[in-house]
């Protein structure tokens, strides 16, 4: 094996051990998020300990958000990818505007699922369930998501500056881990409880039908 080739592996290595510990950072910082929003103290160890119980659900519901965002797009993907393989450039163009028309429907997806690891640790939910539960009470909220997640990726674009400048080290990643992954984490608790609360307020679809006349309820 070639010294590039190691060095890829290691750098593939790397990066994925960053992942992992971003992901587990997130959690803690959702864990205790939630723990003192709602009056409970958690210093950080036991907040990360407790976190470990939530990896596998939110690595789940990771790849079927990924999935159901980029779905939208991989039509046009295809079409493009035939198209270079016939070196054919109507479907290359066919692809190409397949792949931007698409692009509105996956940054909705996104953002309609952007809560996922909320819902997965506050409301100890599976990968399928805590989507589901993301999808309900995001609904009607996209342009709060929107700007929420637009500023978040504001801060953290100094760090992926980084990333471009050394990007065999990915030190923008290891920092904006220690540094954005918590700001975001917190923020992202919060207006995930918030929705919850107010789609659990909503009186439900049965409860505001009218009665009609002649309708009476049997026992």
């Amino acid at each position: 094996m070639t010294e590039l080739g190691i060095l890829l592996i290691a750098l593939g290595i790397y990066i994925l051990i960053i992942s992992i510990l971003g992901i587990i950072s997130m959690i803690a910082a959702t864990i205790k998020a939630n723990k003192e929003e709602s009056g409970v103290h958690i210093n950080a160890s036991d907040a990360l300990r407790e976190s470990l119980r939530y990896i596998l659900s939110v690595i789940g519901a990771s790849i079927i958000v990924v999935l159901a965002a980029i779905s939208p797009f991989l039509l046009g993907t295809i079409i493009a990818i035939i198209g270079g393989v016939l070196h054919s450039l109507a479907l290359l163009g066919i692809g190409s505007l397949v792949m931007i028309i698409t692009l509105i429907p996956v940054i909705y997806i996104g953002l309609r699922l952007s809560l996922y690891l909320q819902a997965c640790v506050i409301d100890n939910l599976g990968a399928i369930e805590c989507v589901k539960k993301c999808w309900h009470v995001t609904k009607g909220h996209v342009l709060l998501l929107f700007i929420t997640l637009l500023i978040l990726n504001l801060v953290a674009l100094p760090f992926s500056l980084i990333n471009i400048v050394l990007p065999q080290f990915q030190i923008g990643t290891f920092l904006s881990m220690l540094i954005v992954g918590p700001i975001s984490a917190v923020t992202l608790t919060l207006i995930y409880r918030g929705l919850t609360e107010k789609a659990e307020s909503k009186p439900s679809e049965l409860d505001n039908a009218p009665i009609e006349v002649g309708q009476h309820n049997s026992f």
